[in-house]
């Protein structure tokens, strides 16, 4: 609500199409044992965003929709063809070799709007975008109890419709601090339809060692990713102080890490499972040219909701061959929600906390078919954040019946 007036939001036509195709073929007459996965899959989407405009004196439930404030939208779609191949070439060696190829294409993109008494519409140029993404493994049965994995692989996220497209405002207004190629000064939408995918090239080195009844893993990770999508300031409203965001892509965040985990049964007592790991993951923006409140300041700062430290730590115990308990905690160092890491309260409205929760369970089999459980999650009635509050202690209940 604002000066007495409002406005009513509609998104009929707003939704997606998915459609996926899989197969498995294990050829047999080749050296060694391959076992090929492919597929082919198709992802459509549109955005329908109408808003109009209501007085005062309309009633939003049941008044017709006045004049028009913003009406935007627009179609992608997203084909996507991909095969892989696990070999085992060799005695103690195997690969996993494959790629995925994308084509991508956005259309019929627009945004309208009413300017005075006179409406305006800017319509936006098709895209159309051919992408592969390949991916190797190798696996080294280095002992009998023991393995050594590497693997490499690029992916690439295309921007969403509502990335493209989504915006029902226009930077008005804009005197400085200005993308000029984004969003030039006067009355221009608060999107940008050339946004670019996200790239991403991983690569992880992991060792696997069996111990008595359980396996402890050991992964090291590097991921740099290119053109990630975050909203930023594009400049300044010509009050001189307040600033106007959008979606824009990030030059360059690179994450390096390590993380250990481990997985075991009858570990210590017959009948007690562990699981757990603990990951330490340092992800900082690395290039940027936009910012977030003045230039450079994202530069160095920590990637949005990646704490450094984050661990989880499952124990279940079976009483018999019915009644089961478990007790899980889960653990997040501090993290932030700004690009530029200023939101230092992490418990409050839009911010992310660090937290530690317990949550446990109950699980009892009354047949091979029937199974009743019960919990509480967040024991402790702990307070924490992403963006809003998490759920306090809740209650869960359920009944499991197996054909």
């Amino acid at each position: 609500m604002s000066n007495n007036s409002a406005t009513l939001q509609d998104q009929k036509g707003t939704g997606w199409r998915t459609v996926a195709l899989k197969g498995i073929w294990r050829p047999q007459g080749l050296q060694g044992a391959h076992i090929l996965d492919f597929g082919l899959t198709q992802d459509s989407y549109q955005l329908r965003i109408n808003k109009s405009n209501l007085s005062a004196t309309d009633n939003w439930l049941s008044s017709a929709p006045a004049s028009l404030n913003a009406d935007v939208g627009g179609k992608s779609q997203l084909q996507g063809l991909y095969a892989q191949d696990a070999w085992a070439f060799a005695p103690g060696w195997k690969t996993v070799l494959g790629a995925r190829l994308e084509n991508w294409s956005a259309a019929d993109g627009y945004a309208k709007s009413v300017i005075g008494v006179a409406e305006t519409l800017d319509s936006y140029s098709s895209r159309n975008e051919m992408y592969t993404s390949p991916k190797a493994a190798l696996a080294y049965q280095w002992a009998p109890d023991t393995v050594l994995k590497a693997s490499l692989g690029r992916a690439v996220r295309m921007p969403t419709v509502s990335e493209l497209y989504g915006a029902t405002s226009k930077c008005a207004d804009i005197s400085s601090r200005i993308l000029a190629q984004v969003c030039p000064a006067g009355q221009t939408w608060v999107n940008d339809p050339s946004l670019r995918p996200e790239k991403s090239l991983t690569t992880e080195l992991t060792l696997e060692k069996e111990l008595g009844q359980g396996v402890l893993r050991l992964t090291w990770f590097n991921e740099d990713v290119s053109d990630s999508l975050y909203a930023q300031a594009v400049g300044l409203k010509s009050d001189g102080a307040t600033l106007v965001s959008m979606v824009q892509n990030i030059d360059k965040v690179s994450t390096q890490g390590l993380e250990i985990a481990y997985q075991g049964e009858n570990v210590a007592a017959q009948g007690l499972d562990l699981s757990g790991s603990l990951t330490y993951a340092d992800s900082r923006i690395v290039a940027n040219a936009s910012y977030v409140a003045v230039p450079g300041d994202t530069i160095g700062k920590q990637q949005p909701r990646v704490p450094l430290w984050r661990a989880s730590l499952l124990a279940n115990y079976r009483w018999d061959t019915q009644l089961s308990t478990s007790v899980g905690l889960r653990y997040s160092g501090d993290q932030f929600s700004t690009l530029n890491n200023t939101d230092i309260n992490g418990f409050a409205y839009t911010a992310a906390s660090r937290f530690l929760v317990i949550d446990v369970r109950a699980r009892y089999a009354i047949n091979a078919h029937l199974a009743l459980s019960a919990g509480i999650d967040n024991l402790g009635n702990v307070e924490y954040w992403n963006y809003h509050p998490y759920p306090g202690r809740t209650l869960v209940a359920e009944v499991q019946y197996r054909l």
